[in-house]
């Protein structure tokens, strides 16, 4: 038996299914047995607020958590690794300003996207060029970029910041 490709009317169409195989189209879209929905959760009947703001929580604790290791973990002294001869090392201030320049992009980053947030709120969507930019995928590029950066100067990866 072949199975034909749904028509382009078939896909607007909405169809009662309850598979959960679900193949993503593009953006928020979602292509359930051959019919196009915008929002899956909406599809599933799930209409709870805490799910439906789930990645954005979830993206905001992530965010949370990296810049307290930065700002705060990575830059505290540790006795068997920045002390010689009961002297900090010469190396520690110049990994500590690495490490709040680090915490400072990812707080710009999650400054940039919770702005962008409540201004959608309040006007009901983003201006035009900053979904054009792609902008909260560059700013969480941006804050995961400065977090990767903290994390190799932290396991002395880089070389010129080694005692």
């Amino acid at each position: 038996m072949v199975q034909s490709l749904p028509t382009s009317m078939q896909l607007h169409t909405p169809c009662a299914t309850s598979s959960l195989h679900a193949q993503a189209v593009s953006g928020s879209e979602f292509n359930l047995q051959g019919c196009l929905y915008k929002d899956l959760t909406a599809h599933l009947g799930v209409t709870s607020p805490l799910w439906n703001n789930f990645h954005y929580i979830a993206a905001a604790v992530l965010f949370a958590i990296l810049f307290y290791f930065t700002l705060f973990v990575f830059r505290r002294v540790q006795i068997e690794q920045d002390v010689v001869n009961g002297q900090i090392d010469l190396h520690k201030p110049r990994r500590n300003r690495i490490y709040f320049g680090c915490a400072m992009c990812i707080t710009m980053a999650m400054v940039a996207i919770g702005g962008a947030t409540v201004f959608e709120w309040y006007l009901g969507s983003l201006v035009p060029w900053w979904e054009g930019y792609r902008l909260t995928f560059v700013s969480e590029a941006i804050g995961l970029m400065a977090f990767g950066l903290a994390w190799l100067v932290k396991g002395r990866f880089v070389p010129w910041l080694i005692p």
